[in-house]
Formats: C-alpha cells, structure tokens, sequence
C-alpha cells in the first residue's frame, strides 16, 4: 500500500504489532502526513507519528450481503 493509494474519506485498517488494532477514517493527505480520526501517520512508512508499532495496512471496502456498497440493510 503507498500513500497515492489513500484519500480522506477513506476507512483503512490499522495493525499493532502486526495484528488487527482498529479502524480510522482518514481526515487530510498532507505533503508527508497522514491525519486520521484517531492520530497522524508518517506518509513514507504509514506508521503512528505517536506509536511506530501502529501501521495502516489498507483501505476498508464497505459491502452489503448483496454485494451493494454501503453499511448493510438498514432496516429496510
């Protein structure tokens, strides 16, 4: 995964040590910052400015059992 493959808007997997953390959305794409909901990332190593054991890893796709985009059937 490289930095042109993330815009903001996206959901991207983090990993902690090589294991699934959470999800964030990302905010901004900046010249070699990542900023997300939940802290920046260095653009060149997709790593936590704060925790270098923390990595984006990818972008999350959203799909319903239809194979529709989006959350799922809300109740309809």
């Amino acid at each position: 995964m490289e930095k042109s493959d993330i815009k903001p808007g996206d959901f991207v997997k983090v990993l902690k040590n090589g294991d699934f953390h959470n999800i964030v959305q990302i905010k901004n794409v900046y010249g070699g910052l990542i900023e997300t909901t939940h802290g920046i990332y260095n653009a060149e190593t997709l790593a936590s400015r704060v925790n270098k054991s923390c990595i984006i890893s990818g972008v999350v796709k959203w799909e319903d059992q239809n194979g529709v985009g989006g959350l799922g059937r809300m109740g309809t």
